[in-house]
């Protein structure tokens, strides 16, 4: 049977990850195109990481350096993006290699459900970001869409269109110049994310991370030993008055202005008004609530969860 929607998994050469979901994949009938991801230890050794990343926009955008890796993982899912557009493909799903799929997916792509223009659905939770508890619209007779309300670290398992991925590459002009999730600014370059709910995947790299540590590693901060000395309810209170006051920004920790208000104005923000009004999804929270998740997926929520998290946030 012809499968309309393209299915990308994105692997680095050799990867222990990728076999389990191969066999998910096969199991579900879903054929799939293996997209070689970019190792940006490899361009770091030789030099070349300006070949696939604009340092300077980096930093301007981020405030920080990216490590090789995390430059390697954005620079995969633009190689990606860069296919899609030369070969015309018109909706597209792109897996990284941790992800697991539920049995619905397979019935996605035979109902060939659409993505349209400046639209990016993720296909899953991950902490942080806020999302409308009511759905654009329902798919697959349960499956809700929902918009989200703030940028969102959802880029492991989603769905996107031929002209959507041609954006993206005329905004990064083809070039690592943020965080892999993603590579554009959701205000300003007004791309819609959302998400499906119940979700339709679980990233789980059962402790097999390609860059987990080596950016955990550039994040520390004085700002994180802190926290560990203050109560937590204390802790979020005063994290909430120093991003709504501006003061990173204000202090150039943060460079560009637009990008605070994406990543900690606008989620700080949302996360004072729920605390009162309980009027949206946080992903903090419903990432650890199984009910959020299709009933094949349960299992493995849980093997996630005892091998990857504590679980605060019930």
């Amino acid at each position: 049977m012809k499968q309309d929607i393209k299915v990308f998994v994105i692997s680095l050469k050799n990867s222990k990850r990728f076999y389990r979901l191969e066999k998910r994949l096969k199991k579900l009938k879903i054929k799939f195109k293996i997209i070689n991801g970019i190792n940006g230890l490899e361009f770091y050794k030789k030099r070349k990481l300006n070949k696939i990343s604009d340092e300077e926009k980096i930093i301007n955008q981020i405030g920080r350096k990216m490590s090789p890796s995390e430059i390697g993982a954005a620079a995969s899912h633009l190689k990606t993006y860069n296919f899609i557009v030369k070969n015309k493909i018109n909706q597209a799903i792109i897996l990284e290699d941790d992800a697991y799929p539920s049995k619905k997916l397979s019935e996605w792509i035979k109902k060939s459900i659409k993505t349209g223009n400046n639209e990016i659905t993720s296909f899953y939770a991950y902490p942080s970001g806020f999302i409308e508890k009511k759905s654009k619209r329902t798919v697959l007779k349960n499956i809700g869409i929902h918009n989200s309300k703030t940028h969102l670290f959802n880029s492991a398992c989603y769905t996107i269109n031929n002209f959507t991925a041609k954006r993206i590459l005329k905004i990064t002009n083809g070039k690592v110049i943020g965080y892999p999730d993603w590579p554009f600014n959701t205000i300003t370059d007004q791309i819609q994310l959302s998400v499906t709910i119940p979700f339709m995947a679980i990233i789980n790299d059962r402790g097999i991370s390609h860059l987990l540590h080596s950016r955990n590693k550039m994040l520390v901060s004085k700002f994180d030993r802190l926290k560990k000395l203050i109560p937590k309810p204390l802790f979020e209170i005063l994290s909430i008055v120093f991003y709504l006051f501006f003061i990173p920004y204000i202090f150039r920790k943060y460079r560009n202005f637009n990008f605070y208000l994406e990543q900690f104005f606008l989620k700080n923000l949302y996360s004072l008004i729920n605390n009162f009004f309980k009027i949206y999804h946080d992903q903090r929270k419903i990432f650890f609530n199984k009910k959020f998740y299709l009933y094949d997926l349960v299992k493995e929520h849980k093997i996630m969860i005892n091998n990857n998290y504590k679980v605060t946030n019930k």
